[in-house]
């Protein structure tokens, strides 16, 4: 999925919507590319939320409608949850043209992939150090749990953190972005370790 909306951003960056390439500077169309991706995962709201809070994250993107017609239509679906709950319903309506090992998703798919899209639309918006996120500061929780009183260092068990997150992308996107200026990294005398700075510490 990273690759799909990194090659989706890029083409709203460079080229106009008939594919020409546009001349100046692509940072001065980061917001509007931005804008085109929102528009892309749209989903509807679930009616759960608060209304009001300015500090939430939406989903629905209906807004964005004039702008990107092509991306979401006036309810809110974007292009791509439109597409899966398409693929989802002709499924169920031509099963004779379906694997039977894919037909059995296709009702899970239909009842349920809003939802989890949604769930999803929202994490992508929510910056990997934003102090709101539950995993934002565990590396500094990890530290403070760990530190012990004669040496300012900790062992960092990068295999165990992919694994609480679920996958490799803590080890090889997101721990090398860490600014120095938050966490010093070591690996003397073999082992992977790391301290915190001192202003990032209660």
């Amino acid at each position: 999925m990273a690759r799909i909306l990194t090659i989706l951003a890029r083409g709203y960056l460079f080229h106009d919507k008939n594919g020409t390439v546009i001349s100046g500077d692509s940072h001065d169309r980061i917001d509007y590319a931005r804008r085109a991706l929102c528009a892309w995962c749209s989903v509807p709201e679930d009616g759960k939320r608060a209304p009001g809070k300015e500090w939430q994250l939406q989903t629905d993107f209906s807004e964005l409608h004039t702008e990107f017609p092509e991306l979401v239509d006036a309810d809110g679906i974007g292009w791509f949850l439109r597409h899966v709950l398409r693929t989802a319903d002709f499924m169920l309506t031509h099963p004779e043209n379906v694997r039977s090992t894919s037909l059995k998703y296709a009702e899970v798919i239909q009842s349920k992939f809003a939802a989890a899209w949604r769930s999803k639309v929202l994490q992508y918006q929510i910056p990997i150090f934003a102090p709101q996120t539950k995993g934002a500061w565990t590396l500094i929780r990890y530290y403070l749990a760990n530190r012990q009183d004669d040496c300012e260092w900790v062992v960092l068990p990068v295999a165990n953190f992919d694994a609480y997150f679920g996958d490799t992308s803590f080890s090889k996107k997101y721990l090398p972005k860490i600014p120095v200026e938050i966490m010093e990294r070591s690996n003397a005398f073999g082992i992977s370790r790391y301290r915190i700075t001192e202003e990032y510490l209660p």
